[in-house]
């Protein structure tokens, strides 16, 4: 069972982002996913990667350079960034993850070459092994395994349902609720746009990232929203939307509770109809 995908950045792909996703794959028997991705195309892995990787019984011949582009259809719960290009490049990542940088340089800034540039990777694998060490013996995996799950417990708990997209409005978030209310599987949500999950529009025109890609500036919205759910039965929900932000106070998406007022609503006019008749029932003369 994968409890979390972890994805380490770096410039190039090529040096320090590879050490650290074959250091920590070498590590975890906790089901989570470790990749490694660039900022920047790059051809291959240096080859002084794969003998480091080596030495510690890690075998990395399988991996190859990756650039963001390419994961951009994965989740991740904690991205790493290692270096300033790759922390500048990764403040509006999919799915709004935790984001924690380490300031390790470049060993190909410089231009190095032979001994110097071995010398050089050398240090940086040092740092990033230590820093991978840290992740691990200091508790902070587990910490992020924990939060995942008694965040997901607290969610599927609530009587509103629970939605969250990010910034690309891809669903990040659906809860066992929000499953029952809108008659979608978590399964078939997560990570479709969410106007491909809905018949018709879950927020229709109160949408804060339907505007040509503009994204509005706001602390909380509050609507009803009236959509049909997977079998064609009309909802109405009481919608209350505030925006997720990254530490610079940027958006990166939304989340939205559901409160499911259908029911509600058709008690009312249950009521509203039985009053209409009030006083007419029962008063013919004969």
């Amino acid at each position: 069972m994968n409890k979390g995908r972890v994805l380490f950045v770096s410039k190039h792909n090529s040096i320090r982002s590879q050490l650290a996703e074959g250091y920590a794959n070498r590590l975890s028997k906790k089901g989570i996913a470790f990749s490694s991705a660039a900022v920047l195309k790059t051809s291959s892995v240096h080859p002084l990667v794969h003998n480091l990787l080596k030495q510690e019984d890690y075998d990395s011949s399988s991996h190859k350079c990756k650039t963001l582009n390419k994961l951009r259809d994965l989740r991740f719960d904690l991205v790493i960034t290692i270096g300033t290009a790759a922390r500048i490049a990764t403040k509006a990542l999919p799915g709004a993850p935790i984001m924690v940088y380490w300031n390790v340089e470049d060993p190909l800034i410089g231009q190095k070459k032979g001994a110097e540039l071995e010398k050089r990777i050398h240090q940086c694998s040092d740092q990033i092994k230590t820093q991978v060490d840290h992740l691990f013996s200091d508790g902070y995996l587990d910490a992020i395994v924990a939060q995942k799950q008694n965040t997901d417990r607290v969610f599927d708990s609530l009587s509103e349902g629970i939605v969250a997209h990010d910034i690309d409005k891809k669903v990040i978030l659906f809860s066992k609720r929000a499953s029952e209310i809108t008659g979608i599987s978590e399964e078939k949500a997560m990570s479709s746009e969410c106007s491909d999950i809905f018949d018709s529009p879950l927020c229709g025109p109160k949408c804060s990232f339907c505007d040509n890609g503009s994204i509005d500036d706001f602390e909380s919205k509050s609507y009803l929203s009236v959509f049909y759910d997977s079998k064609g039965t009309r909802k109405e929900c009481q919608v209350n939307v505030v925006p997720l932000k990254n530490d610079a106070g940027e958006t990166q998406g939304v989340v939205a509770s559901l409160q499911d007022l259908t029911s509600q609503r058709s008690l009312e006019w249950l009521l509203g109809k039985e009053k209409v008749y009030e006083g007419i029932v029962g008063n013919d003369s004969k």
